[in-house]
């Protein structure tokens, strides 16, 4: 595989963790002391759903495109920590707050965006831009 098409590919995998992600973003800003746990676990599930998808496609990418294995292995690591972060949605306000996960789920995924955009330098892509 050259590295035109690891890049096609990883762009193609992602844009559907993106738009995922983008819209429980929103979702989650809104969030407060009344969001219940089966209102965030709702709002994370296309997220959650996206980002099982996309982890053994890294995978595969990693294993075609040996070149990037090591930045697509820090991706797959920030994708299973972010998973972990939503699936504790299921304990929200049960064992943890709106804002301590919040912290923690924003920590994980700029180490998502940080892992990505070191997998596009080296797949010779632009950085993303994700807030």
């Amino acid at each position: 595989m050259t590295e035109q098409q690891a890049a096609q590919t990883y762009v193609s995998d992602v844009a559907r963790v993106n738009d995922a992600r983008a819209v429980f973003h929103a979702l989650a800003e809104k969030w407060d002391s009344s969001t219940t746990n089966a209102q965030a676990q709702a709002a994370a599930a296309p997220l959650v759903n996206a980002l099982d998808a996309v982890q053994p496609k890294a995978q595969s990418l990693a294993a075609d495109y040996p070149a990037a294995a090591t930045q697509i292995g820090a991706v797959v690591s920030a994708v299973m920590a972010l998973n972990n972060d939503l699936s504790q949605l299921a304990n929200l306000k049960a064992t943890i707050d709106v804002n301590p996960w919040s912290q923690r789920y924003d920590s994980d995924r700029a180490a998502l965006t940080t892992a990505s955009n070191a997998l596009r330098s080296a797949l010779g892509l632009q950085q993303a831009r994700h807030s």
